[in-house]
């Protein structure tokens, strides 16, 4: 018996809000209003570019002041050059051959001593093409310059960049290779 009187009072519960829910309210919303306006209107005859910019409804400039410039490098040094800007700029421009190869890509054939008294050495190349060079000849991709030329060597001073951009100057040496043998 509880159970009837129970789903009874849910029933009647049940039907009270439906009915309450049936009950018609009208809000009246406002129509909106429909505004037809001409945003730009087209010349009909342009004769020079400065009436173009006189007719157009707004002249769109860009100022780039106080804004980061997204090509700048984000590094510079204390006197307010760019990290390995000094490097690049004294390099040289006109490249010879010997200057477009590495060092580790050189070998040593050959010394010889001229009748001044001064020493002159080949170098070879990967292909086989030998150069002849003699101090202060530019060598080496790094912008080396040979500094010295002795019987079994030759002495290069290069300017490498370190990780931090500073520009050190190092010696290399190329040898004559040793027999296959040794």
């Amino acid at each position: 018996m509880n159970f009837l009187k129970f789903s009874l009072i849910l029933c009647w519960i049940g039907a009270s809000l439906f009915f309450a829910g049936c009950s018609e309210v009208v809000i009246n919303k406002p129509v909106p209003e429909i505004i037809r306006k001409k945003i730009y209107e087209k010349p009909e005859k342009i004769k020079s570019p400065e009436a173009l910019l006189k007719v157009t409804p707004q002249a769109v400039s860009y100022n780039p002041a106080r804004r980061i410039d997204p090509f700048e490098p984000l590094i510079k040094d204390e006197s307010g050059k760019y990290a390995g800007e000094s490097l690049r700029s004294s390099r040289r421009t006109s490249l010879t051959p010997l200057e477009m190869l590495d060092l580790s890509q050189l070998k040593l054939t050959a010394t010889i001593r001229t009748a001044s008294g001064e020493y002159r050495a080949m170098l070879e190349e990967s292909t086989g093409k030998g150069y002849l060079v003699g101090l202060g000849t530019y060598v080496g991709i790094h912008s080396g310059r040979v500094i010295n030329i002795m019987k079994d060597r030759v002495i290069v001073e290069e300017e490498v960049e370190d990780d931090m951009g500073i520009v050190v100057t190092r010696k290399s040496e190329v040898k004559f290779q040793k027999p296959s043998g040794e």
